[in-house]
């Protein structure tokens, strides 16, 4: 039988008792002997340690998931654990996994009892008490936790990290406490001083502190979250609050919450303060002020919002300026938000010239050349589901694509073992079993679906039409076109790029763009009968504003020719 070994250790684990007996190491040494001893399979790859990991956490745990996702490829026939809590402290996911697990054809070996979990019967019913009792004991254990914070908080000492402006000292009994860093409370001194010359701009703060080389909490750039964070931390005003913010469980990962107002610890601490009293004034009334809405909450206003990235950092474009006094331009967001220090930028391009380039780029596939040859493309692919009536044609698309999404599902399941990028490996493999999902419902959908006649005529005329109704959007131009340029980028971003041509700057605009995207949603509003029209890709283009760029007074602008 072959095994696999999965092993996990929490942080109140490692800070228990028993923290030596139950050490990762000792877990998988205690499994591998089990597992010789009956005389099963181990390969060297098929050990899974999430170390530092709690019970309560299933999404985010990368070793958990990634041998479900090996489990799925039917690679191992048995796994492993020391006893179930490994496996999850919550007993409804506990049990999910387990029999995603039991889906897969793996069973659960737990070598502490050394029998199998039962999940029938009456052995069910064994398995969901012990997932229970893991549940009320992790909730047991947090609020022994939550009780000793406060304990120690309460007798003076300190339970958490120093923040920005303190470090940590100790008595000579060994308790931890805080005291100002001279060096660093000068730094909070000077963000209020900022903030308040500023005119209580978090924006205008960060760009400053980024431009003057001020050294952040974290060692980055400032941002305006970052200030805000700094400028309403209550120790600076000679106040500790403990207990605002706990971790709890919430659709199998963990989040942090606001504490009930009445169970938060709040400690005066006058000899903590930094913030002078005339400046502490100062600040306080900035931050009165009104302040608009937080951006992103409201329908875009411009036509290439979030259409457009930057060459040299990758962050979207952005508008900045005013329209009363017509200087919009498009800028790097990242720039704008922290200055040099974190991307050089591309400088500004005007409005009006960008959103000119954009609507060029993505003309000849709504009117041009593209868009009749994918007429054309489609005409064929219609006409010969016509003559199969549109069953048999979009069975084999489908399962070419399911054939496709497994085969790639397979790569990044053998990514994540071999202990490739984790995160960025999960969310793709997460697409490709969700893309994977339903094409079998859609090749069950068509297997099983009565023949359709496909009328391939009333379907290219209707497409016609959708796309004569696109090409009057793209005529007026302005944020009325963005759903043509949605339905031709489809999930691509142009990258622009700053180019000089004949000594004047201009910005390049370049990406992918895909036909297949805009034919699929044009076929989709004319026909729900034919969900197997796509179309190829196009090749690609590049477009270029043609106007010149407004003059900066900082800044790499650049303008297309």
């Amino acid at each position: 039988m072959r095994a696999a070994v999965y092993v996990r250790l929490s942080k109140e684990d490692r800070q228990g008792a028993r923290s030596g007996v139950e050490s990762c190491l000792v877990q998988q040494k205690n499994a591998e002997r089990a597992i010789e001893a009956q005389a099963w399979h181990l390969a060297a790859d098929r050990v899974f340690v999430d170390d530092d990991e709690s019970g309560a956490e299933i999404l985010r745990r990368p070793k958990l998931q990634a041998m479900l996702l090996v489990a799925e490829r039917r690679a191992f026939d048995v796994v492993v654990l020391r006893d179930l809590d490994r496996l999850a402290r919550d007993a409804a996911r506990q049990a999910a996994l387990l029999v995603q697990l039991k889906d897969a054809g793996v069973e659960v070996w737990t070598y502490t009892d050394r029998a199998f979990v039962q999940l029938d019967g009456y052995g069910y019913l064994l398995t969901a008490v012990k997932g229970v009792v893991a549940e009320q004991e992790r909730a047991k254990a947090a609020q022994r936790i939550r009780e000793g914070l406060r304990f120690r908080v309460q007798a003076g000492r300190r339970a958490t990290p120093a923040p920005f402006g303190y470090r940590s000292i100790r008595d000579a009994n060994g308790a931890a406490h805080w005291q100002i860093d001279d060096a660093r409370a000068a730094v909070v001194v000077r963000i209020g001083e900022t903030f308040v010359e500023r005119s209580g701009s978090f924006h205008a703060t960060a760009v400053a502190l980024n431009g003057a080389g001020v050294p952040s909490p974290g060692g980055s750039t400032w941002s305006p979250q970052t200030v805000k964070n700094v400028l309403t931390h209550p120790l600076y005003r000679g106040e500790y609050r403990h207990g605002a913010m706990r971790t709890v469980a919430r659709g199998g990962t963990l989040v942090r919450v606001r504490a009930p107002e009445a169970e938060v610890l709040r400690i005066a601490h006058p000899e903590l303060r930094i913030w002078p009293a005339a400046l502490l004034a100062q600040i306080d009334a900035a931050l009165a002020r009104p302040r608009r809405k937080a951006w992103g909450v409201a329908t875009p206003r411009h036509l290439a919002s979030s259409f457009l990235r930057c060459a040299v950092c990758g962050s979207s474009l952005v508008v900045s300026g005013t329209k009363s006094r017509n200087n919009l331009s498009y800028v790097c967001d990242k720039h704008r938000m922290h200055g040099r220090s974190a991307c050089r930028g591309i400088g500004y391009r005007a409005e009006h010239a960008v959103d000119a380039a954009l609507l060029r780029a993505v003309a000849p596939f709504i009117d041009g050349d593209v868009a009749q040859r994918a007429l054309g493309l489609l005409k064929d692919r219609l006409e010969a589901q016509a003559k199969d009536h549109g069953r048999e044609s979009a069975s084999e698309r489908v399962r070419r694509d399911l054939d496709a999404a497994q085969r790639k599902s397979r790569n990044l399941a053998d990514a994540i073992a071999r202990g490739g990028e984790m995160d960025a490996l999960l969310v793709a493999l997460r697409e490709e079993t969700g893309r994977i999902d339903g094409l079998r419902a859609d090749l069950e959908r068509v297997s099983h679906a009565a023949p359709v006649a496909i009328d391939p005529q009333r379907i290219l005329a209707t497409a016609r039409k959708r796309l004569a109704a696109f090409s009057k959007l793209l005529r007026r131009g302005g944020v009325e076109a963005r759903p043509v340029v949605a339905a031709v980028l489809g999930s691509e971003r142009l990258v622009a790029t700053p180019i000089e041509v004949k000594g004047s700057r201009r910005w390049q605009l370049a990406g992918q763009i895909s036909a297949g995207y805009l034919m699929s949603h044009v076929v989709k509003e004319a026909s729900g009968s034919c969900p197997s029209c796509g179309v190829p890709r196009a090749s690609p283009r590049a477009s270029r504003p043609r106007r010149r760029s407004p003059r900066r007074s900082w800044g790499s602008a650049a303008s297309g020719a």
